[in-house]
């Protein structure tokens, strides 16, 4: 992953000698520098000099070298949900019922049970539907409008209508799959706590489709390099049924004041141990990220103390 660049450092005079430091130490680091000094006709061993020079420094993603690139050299490693996919409203109330044509329907998040969506799914009913507007549009992927401690996307392969569920709509239909594996890894979820609006009723967690189009996951290049190891961890998980995220994270049921769930007691191996296809999906993500241990773990930990907090706080109003 792409650190901070060094050569960022303000006018203050401070934070320009701690930079001059830090790149001392690193320029011994940088694997390319002798390439670079070649190519530039002239010694990089300044900041100045890589300024002038046109260079910045990365880090080596899973590794301790760094490199001198020039910015039209790097790509990125993460981009918005908005920039591959459009992300469309959902199904209002007015615009169902039995004075509607009929077609195959899914009332709440709460009448689903897998990730995957079909004809056959429990909670798929036949219900009206209006055919004006947007209201039929399928949409490969299903994101609730409000969530409670049971989150995952649903990937819509049954053409299915739901109320109340944005739709978001891959730009490349070749990545609609990978895409649903990646909405539904854990630290997709954790940006969910993040980024969703709470005090609702029950705890929810409620979002508006601008606030969709801003959660980050990695490129499309990065999820196609990884094609085969996301597409068969997510190909288990996507059709079973998914619990209460603290279920999913290898906690027992919660009980009403959720004291039996301590956030700074969970493992990796209590994950893994509780659900090995979600652990299997979420290790790739996390390599794509080049996340250590230590970081993965914090995101799930996260994950469970966010979730707590807004259901305990719910309880208490």
């Amino acid at each position: 992953m792409l650190p901070a660049l060094t050569s960022s450092a303000t006018p203050n005079d401070g934070k320009k000698s701690e930079s001059r430091m830090k790149y001392e130490t690193l320029h011994s680091k940088i694997a390319n520098l002798t390439e670079a000094e070649q190519a530039a006709g002239r010694p990089l061993r300044t900041l100045e000099a890589l300024r002038q020079a046109g260079y910045r420094i990365v880090r080596e993603r899973d590794g301790d070298r760094y490199f001198l690139a020039h910015k039209n050299e790097l790509q990125p490693l993460l981009v918005k949900l908005g920039e591959i996919a459009s992300v469309k409203g959902y199904i209002h109330d007015n615009n169902t019922g039995d004075r509607f044509p009929k077609s195959s329907f899914l009332r709440s998040l709460k009448d689903a049970q897998c990730i995957k969506l079909n004809q056959g799914s429990p909670g798929v009913i036949e219900y009206g539907v209006a055919e004006q507007g947007e209201s039929r549009l399928i949409a490969p992927l299903l994101f609730a409008r409000t969530f409670g401690d049971r989150l995952f996307i649903l990937y819509n392969v049954g053409c299915i209508l739901a109320k109340e569920f944005y739709k978001i709509i891959p730009k490349d239909k070749q990545c609609e799959l990978l895409l649903a594996a990646t909405t539904n890894c854990t630290w997709f979820l954790m940006q969910m706590e993040l980024q969703g609006s709470v005090g609702l009723g029950g705890g929810a967690l409620k979002f508006n489709a601008k606030s969709i189009c801003f959660f980050l996951i990695p490129t499309t290049e990065e999820l196609i390099r990884h094609n085969n190891a996301i597409l068969s961890a997510f190909h288990r998980l996507s059709q079973r049924p998914i619990r209460s995220i603290f279920e999913e994270l290898g906690y027992p049921k919660p009980n009403r004041d959720y004291s039996n769930i301590d956030p700074d007691a969970l493992t990796l191996e209590q994950v893994k141990q509780a659900s090995p296809d979600r652990y299997e999906l979420d290790s790739i993500l996390f390599d794509v990220l080049g996340l250590t241990e230590e970081e993965r773990l914090a995101v799930y930990r996260a994950v469970v103390q966010l979730v707590k907090d807004r259901l305990v706080k719910a309880k208490s109003v």
